[in-house]
């Protein structure tokens, strides 16, 4: 078989059809990947963009709720209407995403909170908890838990699933360690469980540590981490100390600043990396803004310059044509 012979379909076709049409679907041959591939990335470069966005919406929520949890915790004579102005804020936050099952669980956890107090004790705690685990969820409906940049990833990881529960810790070992200094006689129950919590906090630590290595190479370094663990390490030993010493009831007050302090300390940190992360999601979202309509003008532009050059070839050769045309029949008229 010719191999020539299997052009012949195509050539037959083409013969059937004028000079426009073929040059017709000559352009819509260049032009229609051309076309595809650029919607393709003007569509992922858009919906990154928009995923960012929710990101930076989501970094606000749990910054505010963060705010309403540090304040629940350190102020255990809490009135609610001191609380008013963060559930405002929480509020209008919630109302801009418009998520109804964000909305939903900040409608019963709010309800929770009264109209004239708060909840003390376990109480306030089961509520302190139910409000880490919003900030949680919140997290993860706004992406921030499944951010494709290792960088963001490992501030918002650190922000919302390590320094929360660090905070936290922080906040029930300082409630033991103030219900153990209060009776003049320790108890081994009591004691067992300020044991617990050191323990449970020392791992706390070592992992946000390990955390911290890890963001080294993809962040800048943050003087309030260091700050942060050194002074959890050393209200912990001080904890410590006191149990073995058994003066712990003269030295109640300086273990209350002490581990009041080092909390502090632990929520300054989180803040910082809270700030840290909205500002990498703002350049990032800037940056695929600038390439979005860098993409989009660009692709028409050369659309547009791949048209022109289409329609001037087919109508410079059209010219050319009809002129030749015009000199064989003058030629055949003996001219």
């Amino acid at each position: 078989m010719n191999f020539r012979s299997l052009f012949f379909p195509g050539i037959w076709v083409m013969r059937q059809l004028h000079f426009a049409t073929k040059l017709t679907l000559m352009a819509l041959a260049l032009l229609t990947p051309l076309v595809v591939v650029l919607v393709q990335l003007v569509s992922v470069q858009s919906s990154d963009m928009h995923v960012t966005r929710d990101e930076i919406q989501g970094i606000g929520l749990v910054s505010d709720a963060n705010a309403l949890i540090h304040q629940l915790q350190s102020d255990q004579a809490l009135a609610a209407a001191s609380l008013q102005p963060a559930l405002d804020k929480l509020d209008l936050r919630l109302a801009s995403l418009k998520d109804a099952k964000l909305q939903s669980e900040w409608r019963s956890l709010r309800s929770r909170i009264g109209a004239s107090s708060v909840p003390m004790g376990s109480l306030r705690d089961a509520l302190i908890e139910d409000l880490g685990r919003f900030v949680y969820g919140s997290a993860k409906q706004s992406s921030l838990l499944f951010d494709p940049d290792p960088a963001t990833y490992l501030l918002i990881d650190m922000a919302v699933s390590r320094s929360i529960p660090w905070v936290a810790q922080m906040g029930q070992l300082q409630a033991q360690v103030a219900e153990l200094l209060l009776p003049p006689d320790r108890t081994a129950a009591a004691n067992a469980r300020v044991v617990s919590q050191l323990q449970t906090l020392d791992v706390l630590v070592r992992d946000t540590q390990y955390s911290m290595v890890l963001m080294q190479a993809l962040v800048p370094a943050n003087p309030l981490a260091e700050q942060a663990i050194q002074s959890t390490q050393d209200y912990a030993r001080q904890v410590r100390a006191r149990m073995v010493s058994g003066s712990a009831s003269a030295e109640a007050a300086a273990l209350a600043g002490l581990g009041a302090q080092a909390r502090a300390h632990v929520v300054d940190y989180q803040h910082s990396v809270l700030r840290q992360s909205a500002e990498l999601l703002q350049y990032r979202h800037d940056a695929t803004q600038a390439m979005l309509r860098l993409t989009s003008v660009g692709s028409v532009a050369c659309v547009l310059v791949m048209l022109y050059f289409l329609l001037a070839f087919h109508v410079g050769f059209s010219v050319d044509l009809r002129r030749m045309l015009r000199t064989m029949q003058l030629t055949a008229s003996g001219d």
